[in-house]
């Protein structure tokens, strides 16, 4: 009887281990970076600050990259040429000197319909999020 009494609660604690990973979830598959990606128009649907607050005055903006331009229609931002292709260039998976102020864009999402881009624009940390 005293053998039952200690090796039960050791017997129901390793099918408790047991059943947890076995149904444990598993980490989202990351797929290969795919340049290709991102040429097309980009629509804007949300600008963050770093601290999570939403920049509503820019989210009717886009981007539409070319294989060695991008136009952006954003308003307000310094450096930045409305509506005018200015050159780029990518490396890794950033969007390197754009406009004036050489500004770049770490890419952290690309996928067929989605984009999510931050960046330093004079000071202000930004995240971007584009639909296509």
């Amino acid at each position: 009887m005293r053998i039952i009494k200690y090796f039960m609660p050791v017997l129901i604690m390793a099918f408790g281990i047991a059943a947890c990973t076995e149904n444990a979830p598993e980490a989202p598959e990351q797929l290969p970076f795919q340049p290709e990606l991102l040429i097309g128009e980009w629509t804007i649907t949300a600008v963050y600050k770093s601290n999570g607050d939403k920049i509503n005055s820019v989210s009717d903006g886009s981007f539409d990259f070319q294989e060695e331009t991008v136009t952006i229609n954003l308003a307000g931002f310094p450096g930045i040429e409305n509506g005018v292709p200015m050159d780029y260039s990518l490396k890794d998976k950033t969007v390197s000197e754009v406009g004036e102020f050489k500004i770049d864009f770490e890419i952290t999402t690309l996928r067929d319909s989605n984009l999510v881009m931050n960046s330093d624009i004079r000071g202000m940390k930004l995240e971007f999020e584009l639909e296509k």
